[in-house]
Parts: C-alpha cells; sequence; structure tokens
C-alpha cells in the first residue's frame, strides 16, 4: 500500500515538472536520446505509462503527431511501447486514438488498407498485438510492469530482452488449445459459455486486442471499421505483419456468426483473407511476415466453416476469387 502511495506522489512531482519544462521550453519534447531514440513520450510511457494526466499531457500538444509516428532504435513506436509495459486500458485507449489521427486520409477508394502506424512491426518483428499477448504470457496480467529495452549485445545495439518467438508462440497456441480442444471445438456451445472460457484464460487481454484490431484495421480514422472478425482477416494476409494464428482460430469460435456477416463494402471476412498487398520494401520488422502456410490455413478454415462463402460477391459484384487473381504481390 505504501508503495503504491509513493508511485502516485512520484508520478504527479513528474507531472508537475513535466508542465512547467514545456511551458518553459516546448521544444523539449521533440528531444530524442542519442543512445536509445526514445522521446519523452517513449520514456514517459515506459516509466509512468499508468499516469493517465501525464500522457494526456504529452500527446495533446501542437508535437504530439511528430512523437507519436517517431521510432526509437529499436523500431518501436510510442504504442509499441505501450503495449509492451501494459498501460492501463484507458491510456492505451488514448495512445491509440492519437495514432489513428496522425495517418494521413489517401487512397479513399480502397477496403483493404491498413493503418500504416498501428500495423506495423518494430525491429524485433513485434507488432502492438504481439506485444500485448507476450506481456501477458510473461506474466503482466493485465498490470503496468515498466520495463527497459536492456540489455546490450555485443553489437552495441539494445534489443528487446524477450524476444524468444518459439516459446511464446507455443505457450499462446497451448493456451488457445485448452479451450478450443484438440480438433479446434471444444464441446461449449453457448456463446456466454464461450466468453466465460476466454475470460478465465485471457482476461483483459483480448478487450485490448480487440481495441488494437479495430484501431489498426481502419487506415482513415473517418471510416467505419467492419464487424471484429472482418478486422482480423483484414490483418490476416499473405504478406506483411500477420495476426497471430491461435488467435485467429480462438476468434473464429468466438465469431463463427460473422463468417457469413458482409460489411459496408458488401465484403465477407474472406474476400479480406484471401487480399494479397503489395507491401513496401522499406516495411519495419520485415521478419514479421507471414509465409503462405500460415495464410493459405486461415483461408481454408473460412471455406470449411462455410464453403458458400467462395460463391458470394460483394456489393461491386467481384468473388474472392477475383480478388485473388487481382491482388499485386512483389518479391522486393
Amino acid at each position: 500500500h505504501q508503495e503504491n502511495i509513493d508511485g502516485m506522489l512520484l508520478s504527479r512531482r513528474v507531472l508537475r515538472a513535466t508542465k512547467i519544462l514545456l511551458e518553459r521550453d516546448p521544444s523539449m519534447l521533440l528531444k530524442h536520446s542519442l543512445l536509445t531514440g526514445c522521446s519523452p513520450l517513449h520514456a514517459a510511457l515506459r516509466n509512468f505509462g499508468d499516469c493517465l494526466p501525464l500522457i494526456t499531457v504529452l500527446t495533446s500538444r501542437p508535437e504530439s503527431k511528430t512523437l507519436l509516428a517517431h521510432r526509437n532504435r529499436f523500431g518501436d513506436l510510442p504504442i509499441h511501447v505501450a503495449c509492451s509495459v501494459g498501460v492501463p486500458f484507458e491510456v492505451l485507449k488514448l495512445v491509440v486514438e492519437c495514432t489513428m489521427a496522425v495517418a494521413q486520409p489517401s487512397n479513399l477508394e480502397t477496403a483493404f488498407l491498413t493503418h500504416p502506424l498501428l500495423w506495423s512491426s518494430n525491429h524485433s518483428g513485434y507488432t502492438p498485438v504481439d506485444l500485448e499477448w507476450v506481456r501477458h504470457i510473461e506474466g503482466g496480467q493485465g498490470f503496468f510492469s515498466p520495463r527497459a529495452f536492456y540489455p546490450l549485445d555485443p553489437s552495441g545495439v539494445r534489443k528487446h530482452c524477450f524476444k524468444q518467438d518459439d516459446y511464446y508462440q507455443t505457450l499462446l497456441r497451448d493456451a488457445v488449445m485448452s479451450i478450443l480442444g484438440k480438433n479446434g471445438e471444444s464441446l461449449t456451445k453457448s456463446q456466454v459459455d464461450r466468453q466465460g472460457q476466454v475470460e478465465n484464460m485471457f482476461g483483459s487481454l483480448l478487450d485490448r486486442i480487440c481495441l488494437l484490431v479495430t484501431a489498426s484495421a481502419c487506415a482513415i480514422p473517418t471510416i467505419s471499421s467492419p464487424t471484429l472478425l472482418h478486422n482480423i482477416c483484414k490483418l490476416s494476409v499473405q504478406r506483411g505483419p500477420h495476426f497471430p494464428r491461435p488467435l485467429v482460430d480462438l476468434f473464429l469460435w468466438l465469431h463463427r456468426g460473422q463468417v457469413l456477416v458482409k460489411d459496408q463494402h458488401g465484403m465477407l471476412p474472406l474476400h479480406y483473407a484471401i487480399h494479397r498487398p503489395t507491401i513496401p520494401t522499406n516495411t519495419v520488422g520485415d521478419n514479421a511476415k507471414s509465409g503462405p502456410r500460415a495464410w493459405k490455413e486461415h483461408v481454408l478454415r473460412l471455406l470449411e466453416l462455410e464453403p458458400e462463402s467462395a460463391r458470394i460477391p460483394n456489393q461491386d459484384g467481384r468473388l474472392p476469387l477475383h480478388i485473388l487473381l487481382d491482388s499485386v504481390v512483389t518479391t522486393a
């Protein structure tokens, strides 16, 4: 209890000092660490991410758009740091909303765009969604846990100390399979029971992931988002940062009824999943690209659940097959 009181007092002192310093010299907000490349917002989220007033001060200033799009030496945007340390939901929501506003309204004619910042990887290959479930597995369980970007490797470049892909992937897959069962379909049928099972296993993690998914699948803030399953399929394309396959299976199990639901573009989840986008050659976290096997399994799973979806056109009369054959893939 005393530790919590001391933490609150420290946060208040830091908040007051931050306001005074920025009033005297607002340009301080744009200064970055020469060693790590971290901005003041990176540092605030990492060390005082549970202090909503402080993060509000830093994100509400005119310079905040520059900060929210700035990557440190590890490729982390502020949203990556927020997810890595597990900031409270209200702070996460604020950072997500501010990061969404940074996107420029372009290419409004396509429904396939994803947010260029929220759905991007750091240099370790992790998206904000990845960092959320990795932190959960590490034992954060929804509690704020300040973390530093240590230690140094022999080359002198600081790396995330939790980069253990196979280990985390196995734990995530085992956690999901404990709910779905060996055949991928639990005996539990009612939606209430399903939600209860998931809440017992994942707690608030899925609420946080749903927030990130909805924002990441909406490239332009003013465009309304489709259903959750549409969004997940939009983030599960063949190339680019990929939504974790175990979580795809979990959401398909939770929201199977959405497989044949059309969004505002007349698109089914399959229309989005089968799309193969062109990926810029400068994509951060290039090792986050998924292989064709995971993408193929995801598409086949959608077809297995509802074979009829392959024969349903969108509002432009395009079948999933048209979208597949029209998609352009680069190998650069």
